[in-house]
């Protein structure tokens, strides 16, 4: 799983980018076979007047399937990590078990259909024996 960190109107020091990569190895760790990368976006949106201004936006991309978006405000920019990464977190636990429900109930149609085909051809192999069993009996 690649990380890159890019900031904007923010300190660009190495702490910052090494909190990125810790937190996310904790909140993605389970995902790192099927992440391809990250791009973290951090930035000051309106400077030092402060409040809720520190912005932290990840897009998470994946091998076949669409990115996922996630932004973050919030006073300091470390919270807006955290919490940026919690919910991307969840968001991708969502999507990968929403994947493998769609997965389930596929394999389980096939099982049902293949059951169809096969008592519908008992059904077929008896009345082709009880019709021989007809034949005989004249």
């Amino acid at each position: 799983m690649l990380v890159e960190v890019y900031s904007r109107k923010l300190n660009d020091s190495q702490a910052l980018k090494t909190y990125v990569h810790r937190r996310l190895g904790f909140a993605l760790d389970r995902f790192t076979n099927r992440i391809t990368r990250v791009h973290v976006r951090l930035a000051d949106i309106n400077g030092p007047r402060g409040g809720k201004d520190k912005s932290c936006l990840m897009q998470v991309f994946f091998d076949q399937m669409p990115h996922i978006l996630i932004e973050s405000l919030d006073e300091s920019i470390f919270s807006a990590i955290d919490n940026a990464a919690e919910r991307a977190r969840r968001a991708i636990t969502s999507r990968f078990g929403k994947q493998q429900r769609i997965q389930r109930l596929a394999v389980l149609n096939q099982r049902e259909q293949l059951e169809t085909i096969y008592s519908e051809s008992e059904v077929v192999q008896q009345n082709s024996e009880a019709s021989k069993e007809r034949v005989h009996a004249y």
